[in-house]
C-alpha cells in the first residue's frame, strides 16, 4: 500500500488517504499517518509503502451536543508482490458513532 506521505511527487495522488466528511462541523480534526517503509523501484524511483497492518489515528473534537455519526472515506492504492501493479484504489466508507 502506498504510504502517506509517499515521498515521491510523481505518485503522491495514490497515497493512502483518510478523509473526514463535514470537517467544519467539528472543533478540530487531526489525521496521523504512520511512517512508511522506503523502497526503490527502477521505473518509479524511491517511495514509501506500508506493509501488513496499518493504523491511522484520527482525533476529532466534537462540538457540544453533536451526536451525529462521523463519516470517513479511506482511499487505498495497493500493490501485489510486483511493485507498481495496482490492485486498487478502493473507497471505503466508515460510519463512526
Amino acid at each position: 500500500m502506498l504510504a502517506n506521505p509517499s515521498g515521491n511527487p510523481k505518485i503522491s495522488t495514490g497515497q493512502l488517504r483518510v478523509r473526514v466528511h463535514d470537517k467544519e462541523r467539528f472543533d478540530s480534526v487531526e489525521v496521523r499517518y504512520p511512517k512508511g517503509t522506503p523502497i526503490k523501484d527502477d521505473l518509479l524511483g524511491e517511495f514509501n509503502v506500508y506493509r501488513d497492518t496499518v493504523l491511522v489515528e484520527v482525533d476529532i473534537t466534537r462540538r457540544p451536543n453533536d451526536t451525529r455519526a462521523v463519516k470517513l472515506d479511506t482511499r487505498v492504492l495497493a500493490f501485489n508482490n510486483q511493485i507498481g501493479v495496482q490492485t486498487g484504489p478502493a473507497i471505503i466508507n466508515h460510519q463512526v458513532p
